[in-house]
């Protein structure tokens, strides 16, 4: 629809991979603040006599290095239907085709 109105090449790349990334941070988010409440609801499970010898924390480079995974994940799958969409790509790959 975009290519149609004259949009071009770029333009649709970047709106399919803005679209990926804020749909990808977006659950990233969601998944952090269900992990904290699960902590917070673990954390009330735990008896009184073990709350000194079980400690329950978030670990946030874990968390840190699950955000950047989920980033990279969300351009590199964001990218493909991109590409896709705006047949950026066909002209160079074209040799490849079987017919």
């Amino acid at each position: 629809m975009r290519t149609a109105v004259g949009a071009s090449r770029g333009r649709l790349v970047r709106q399919l991979l803005t679209e990926s990334i804020l749909l990808s941070l977006g659950g990233g988010v969601l998944g952090v603040l269900m992990a904290q409440w699960c902590f917070t609801f673990l954390k009330n499970l735990i008896p009184s006599e073990l709350a000194l010898t079980a400690q329950l924390t978030m670990d946030w480079r874990v968390l840190g290095f699950t955000m950047a995974v989920t980033l990279a994940s969300s351009v590199l799958f964001g990218l493909a239907p991109a590409v896709q969409a705006s047949r950026w790509l066909w002209p160079k790959w074209r040799f490849l085709c079987c017919y």
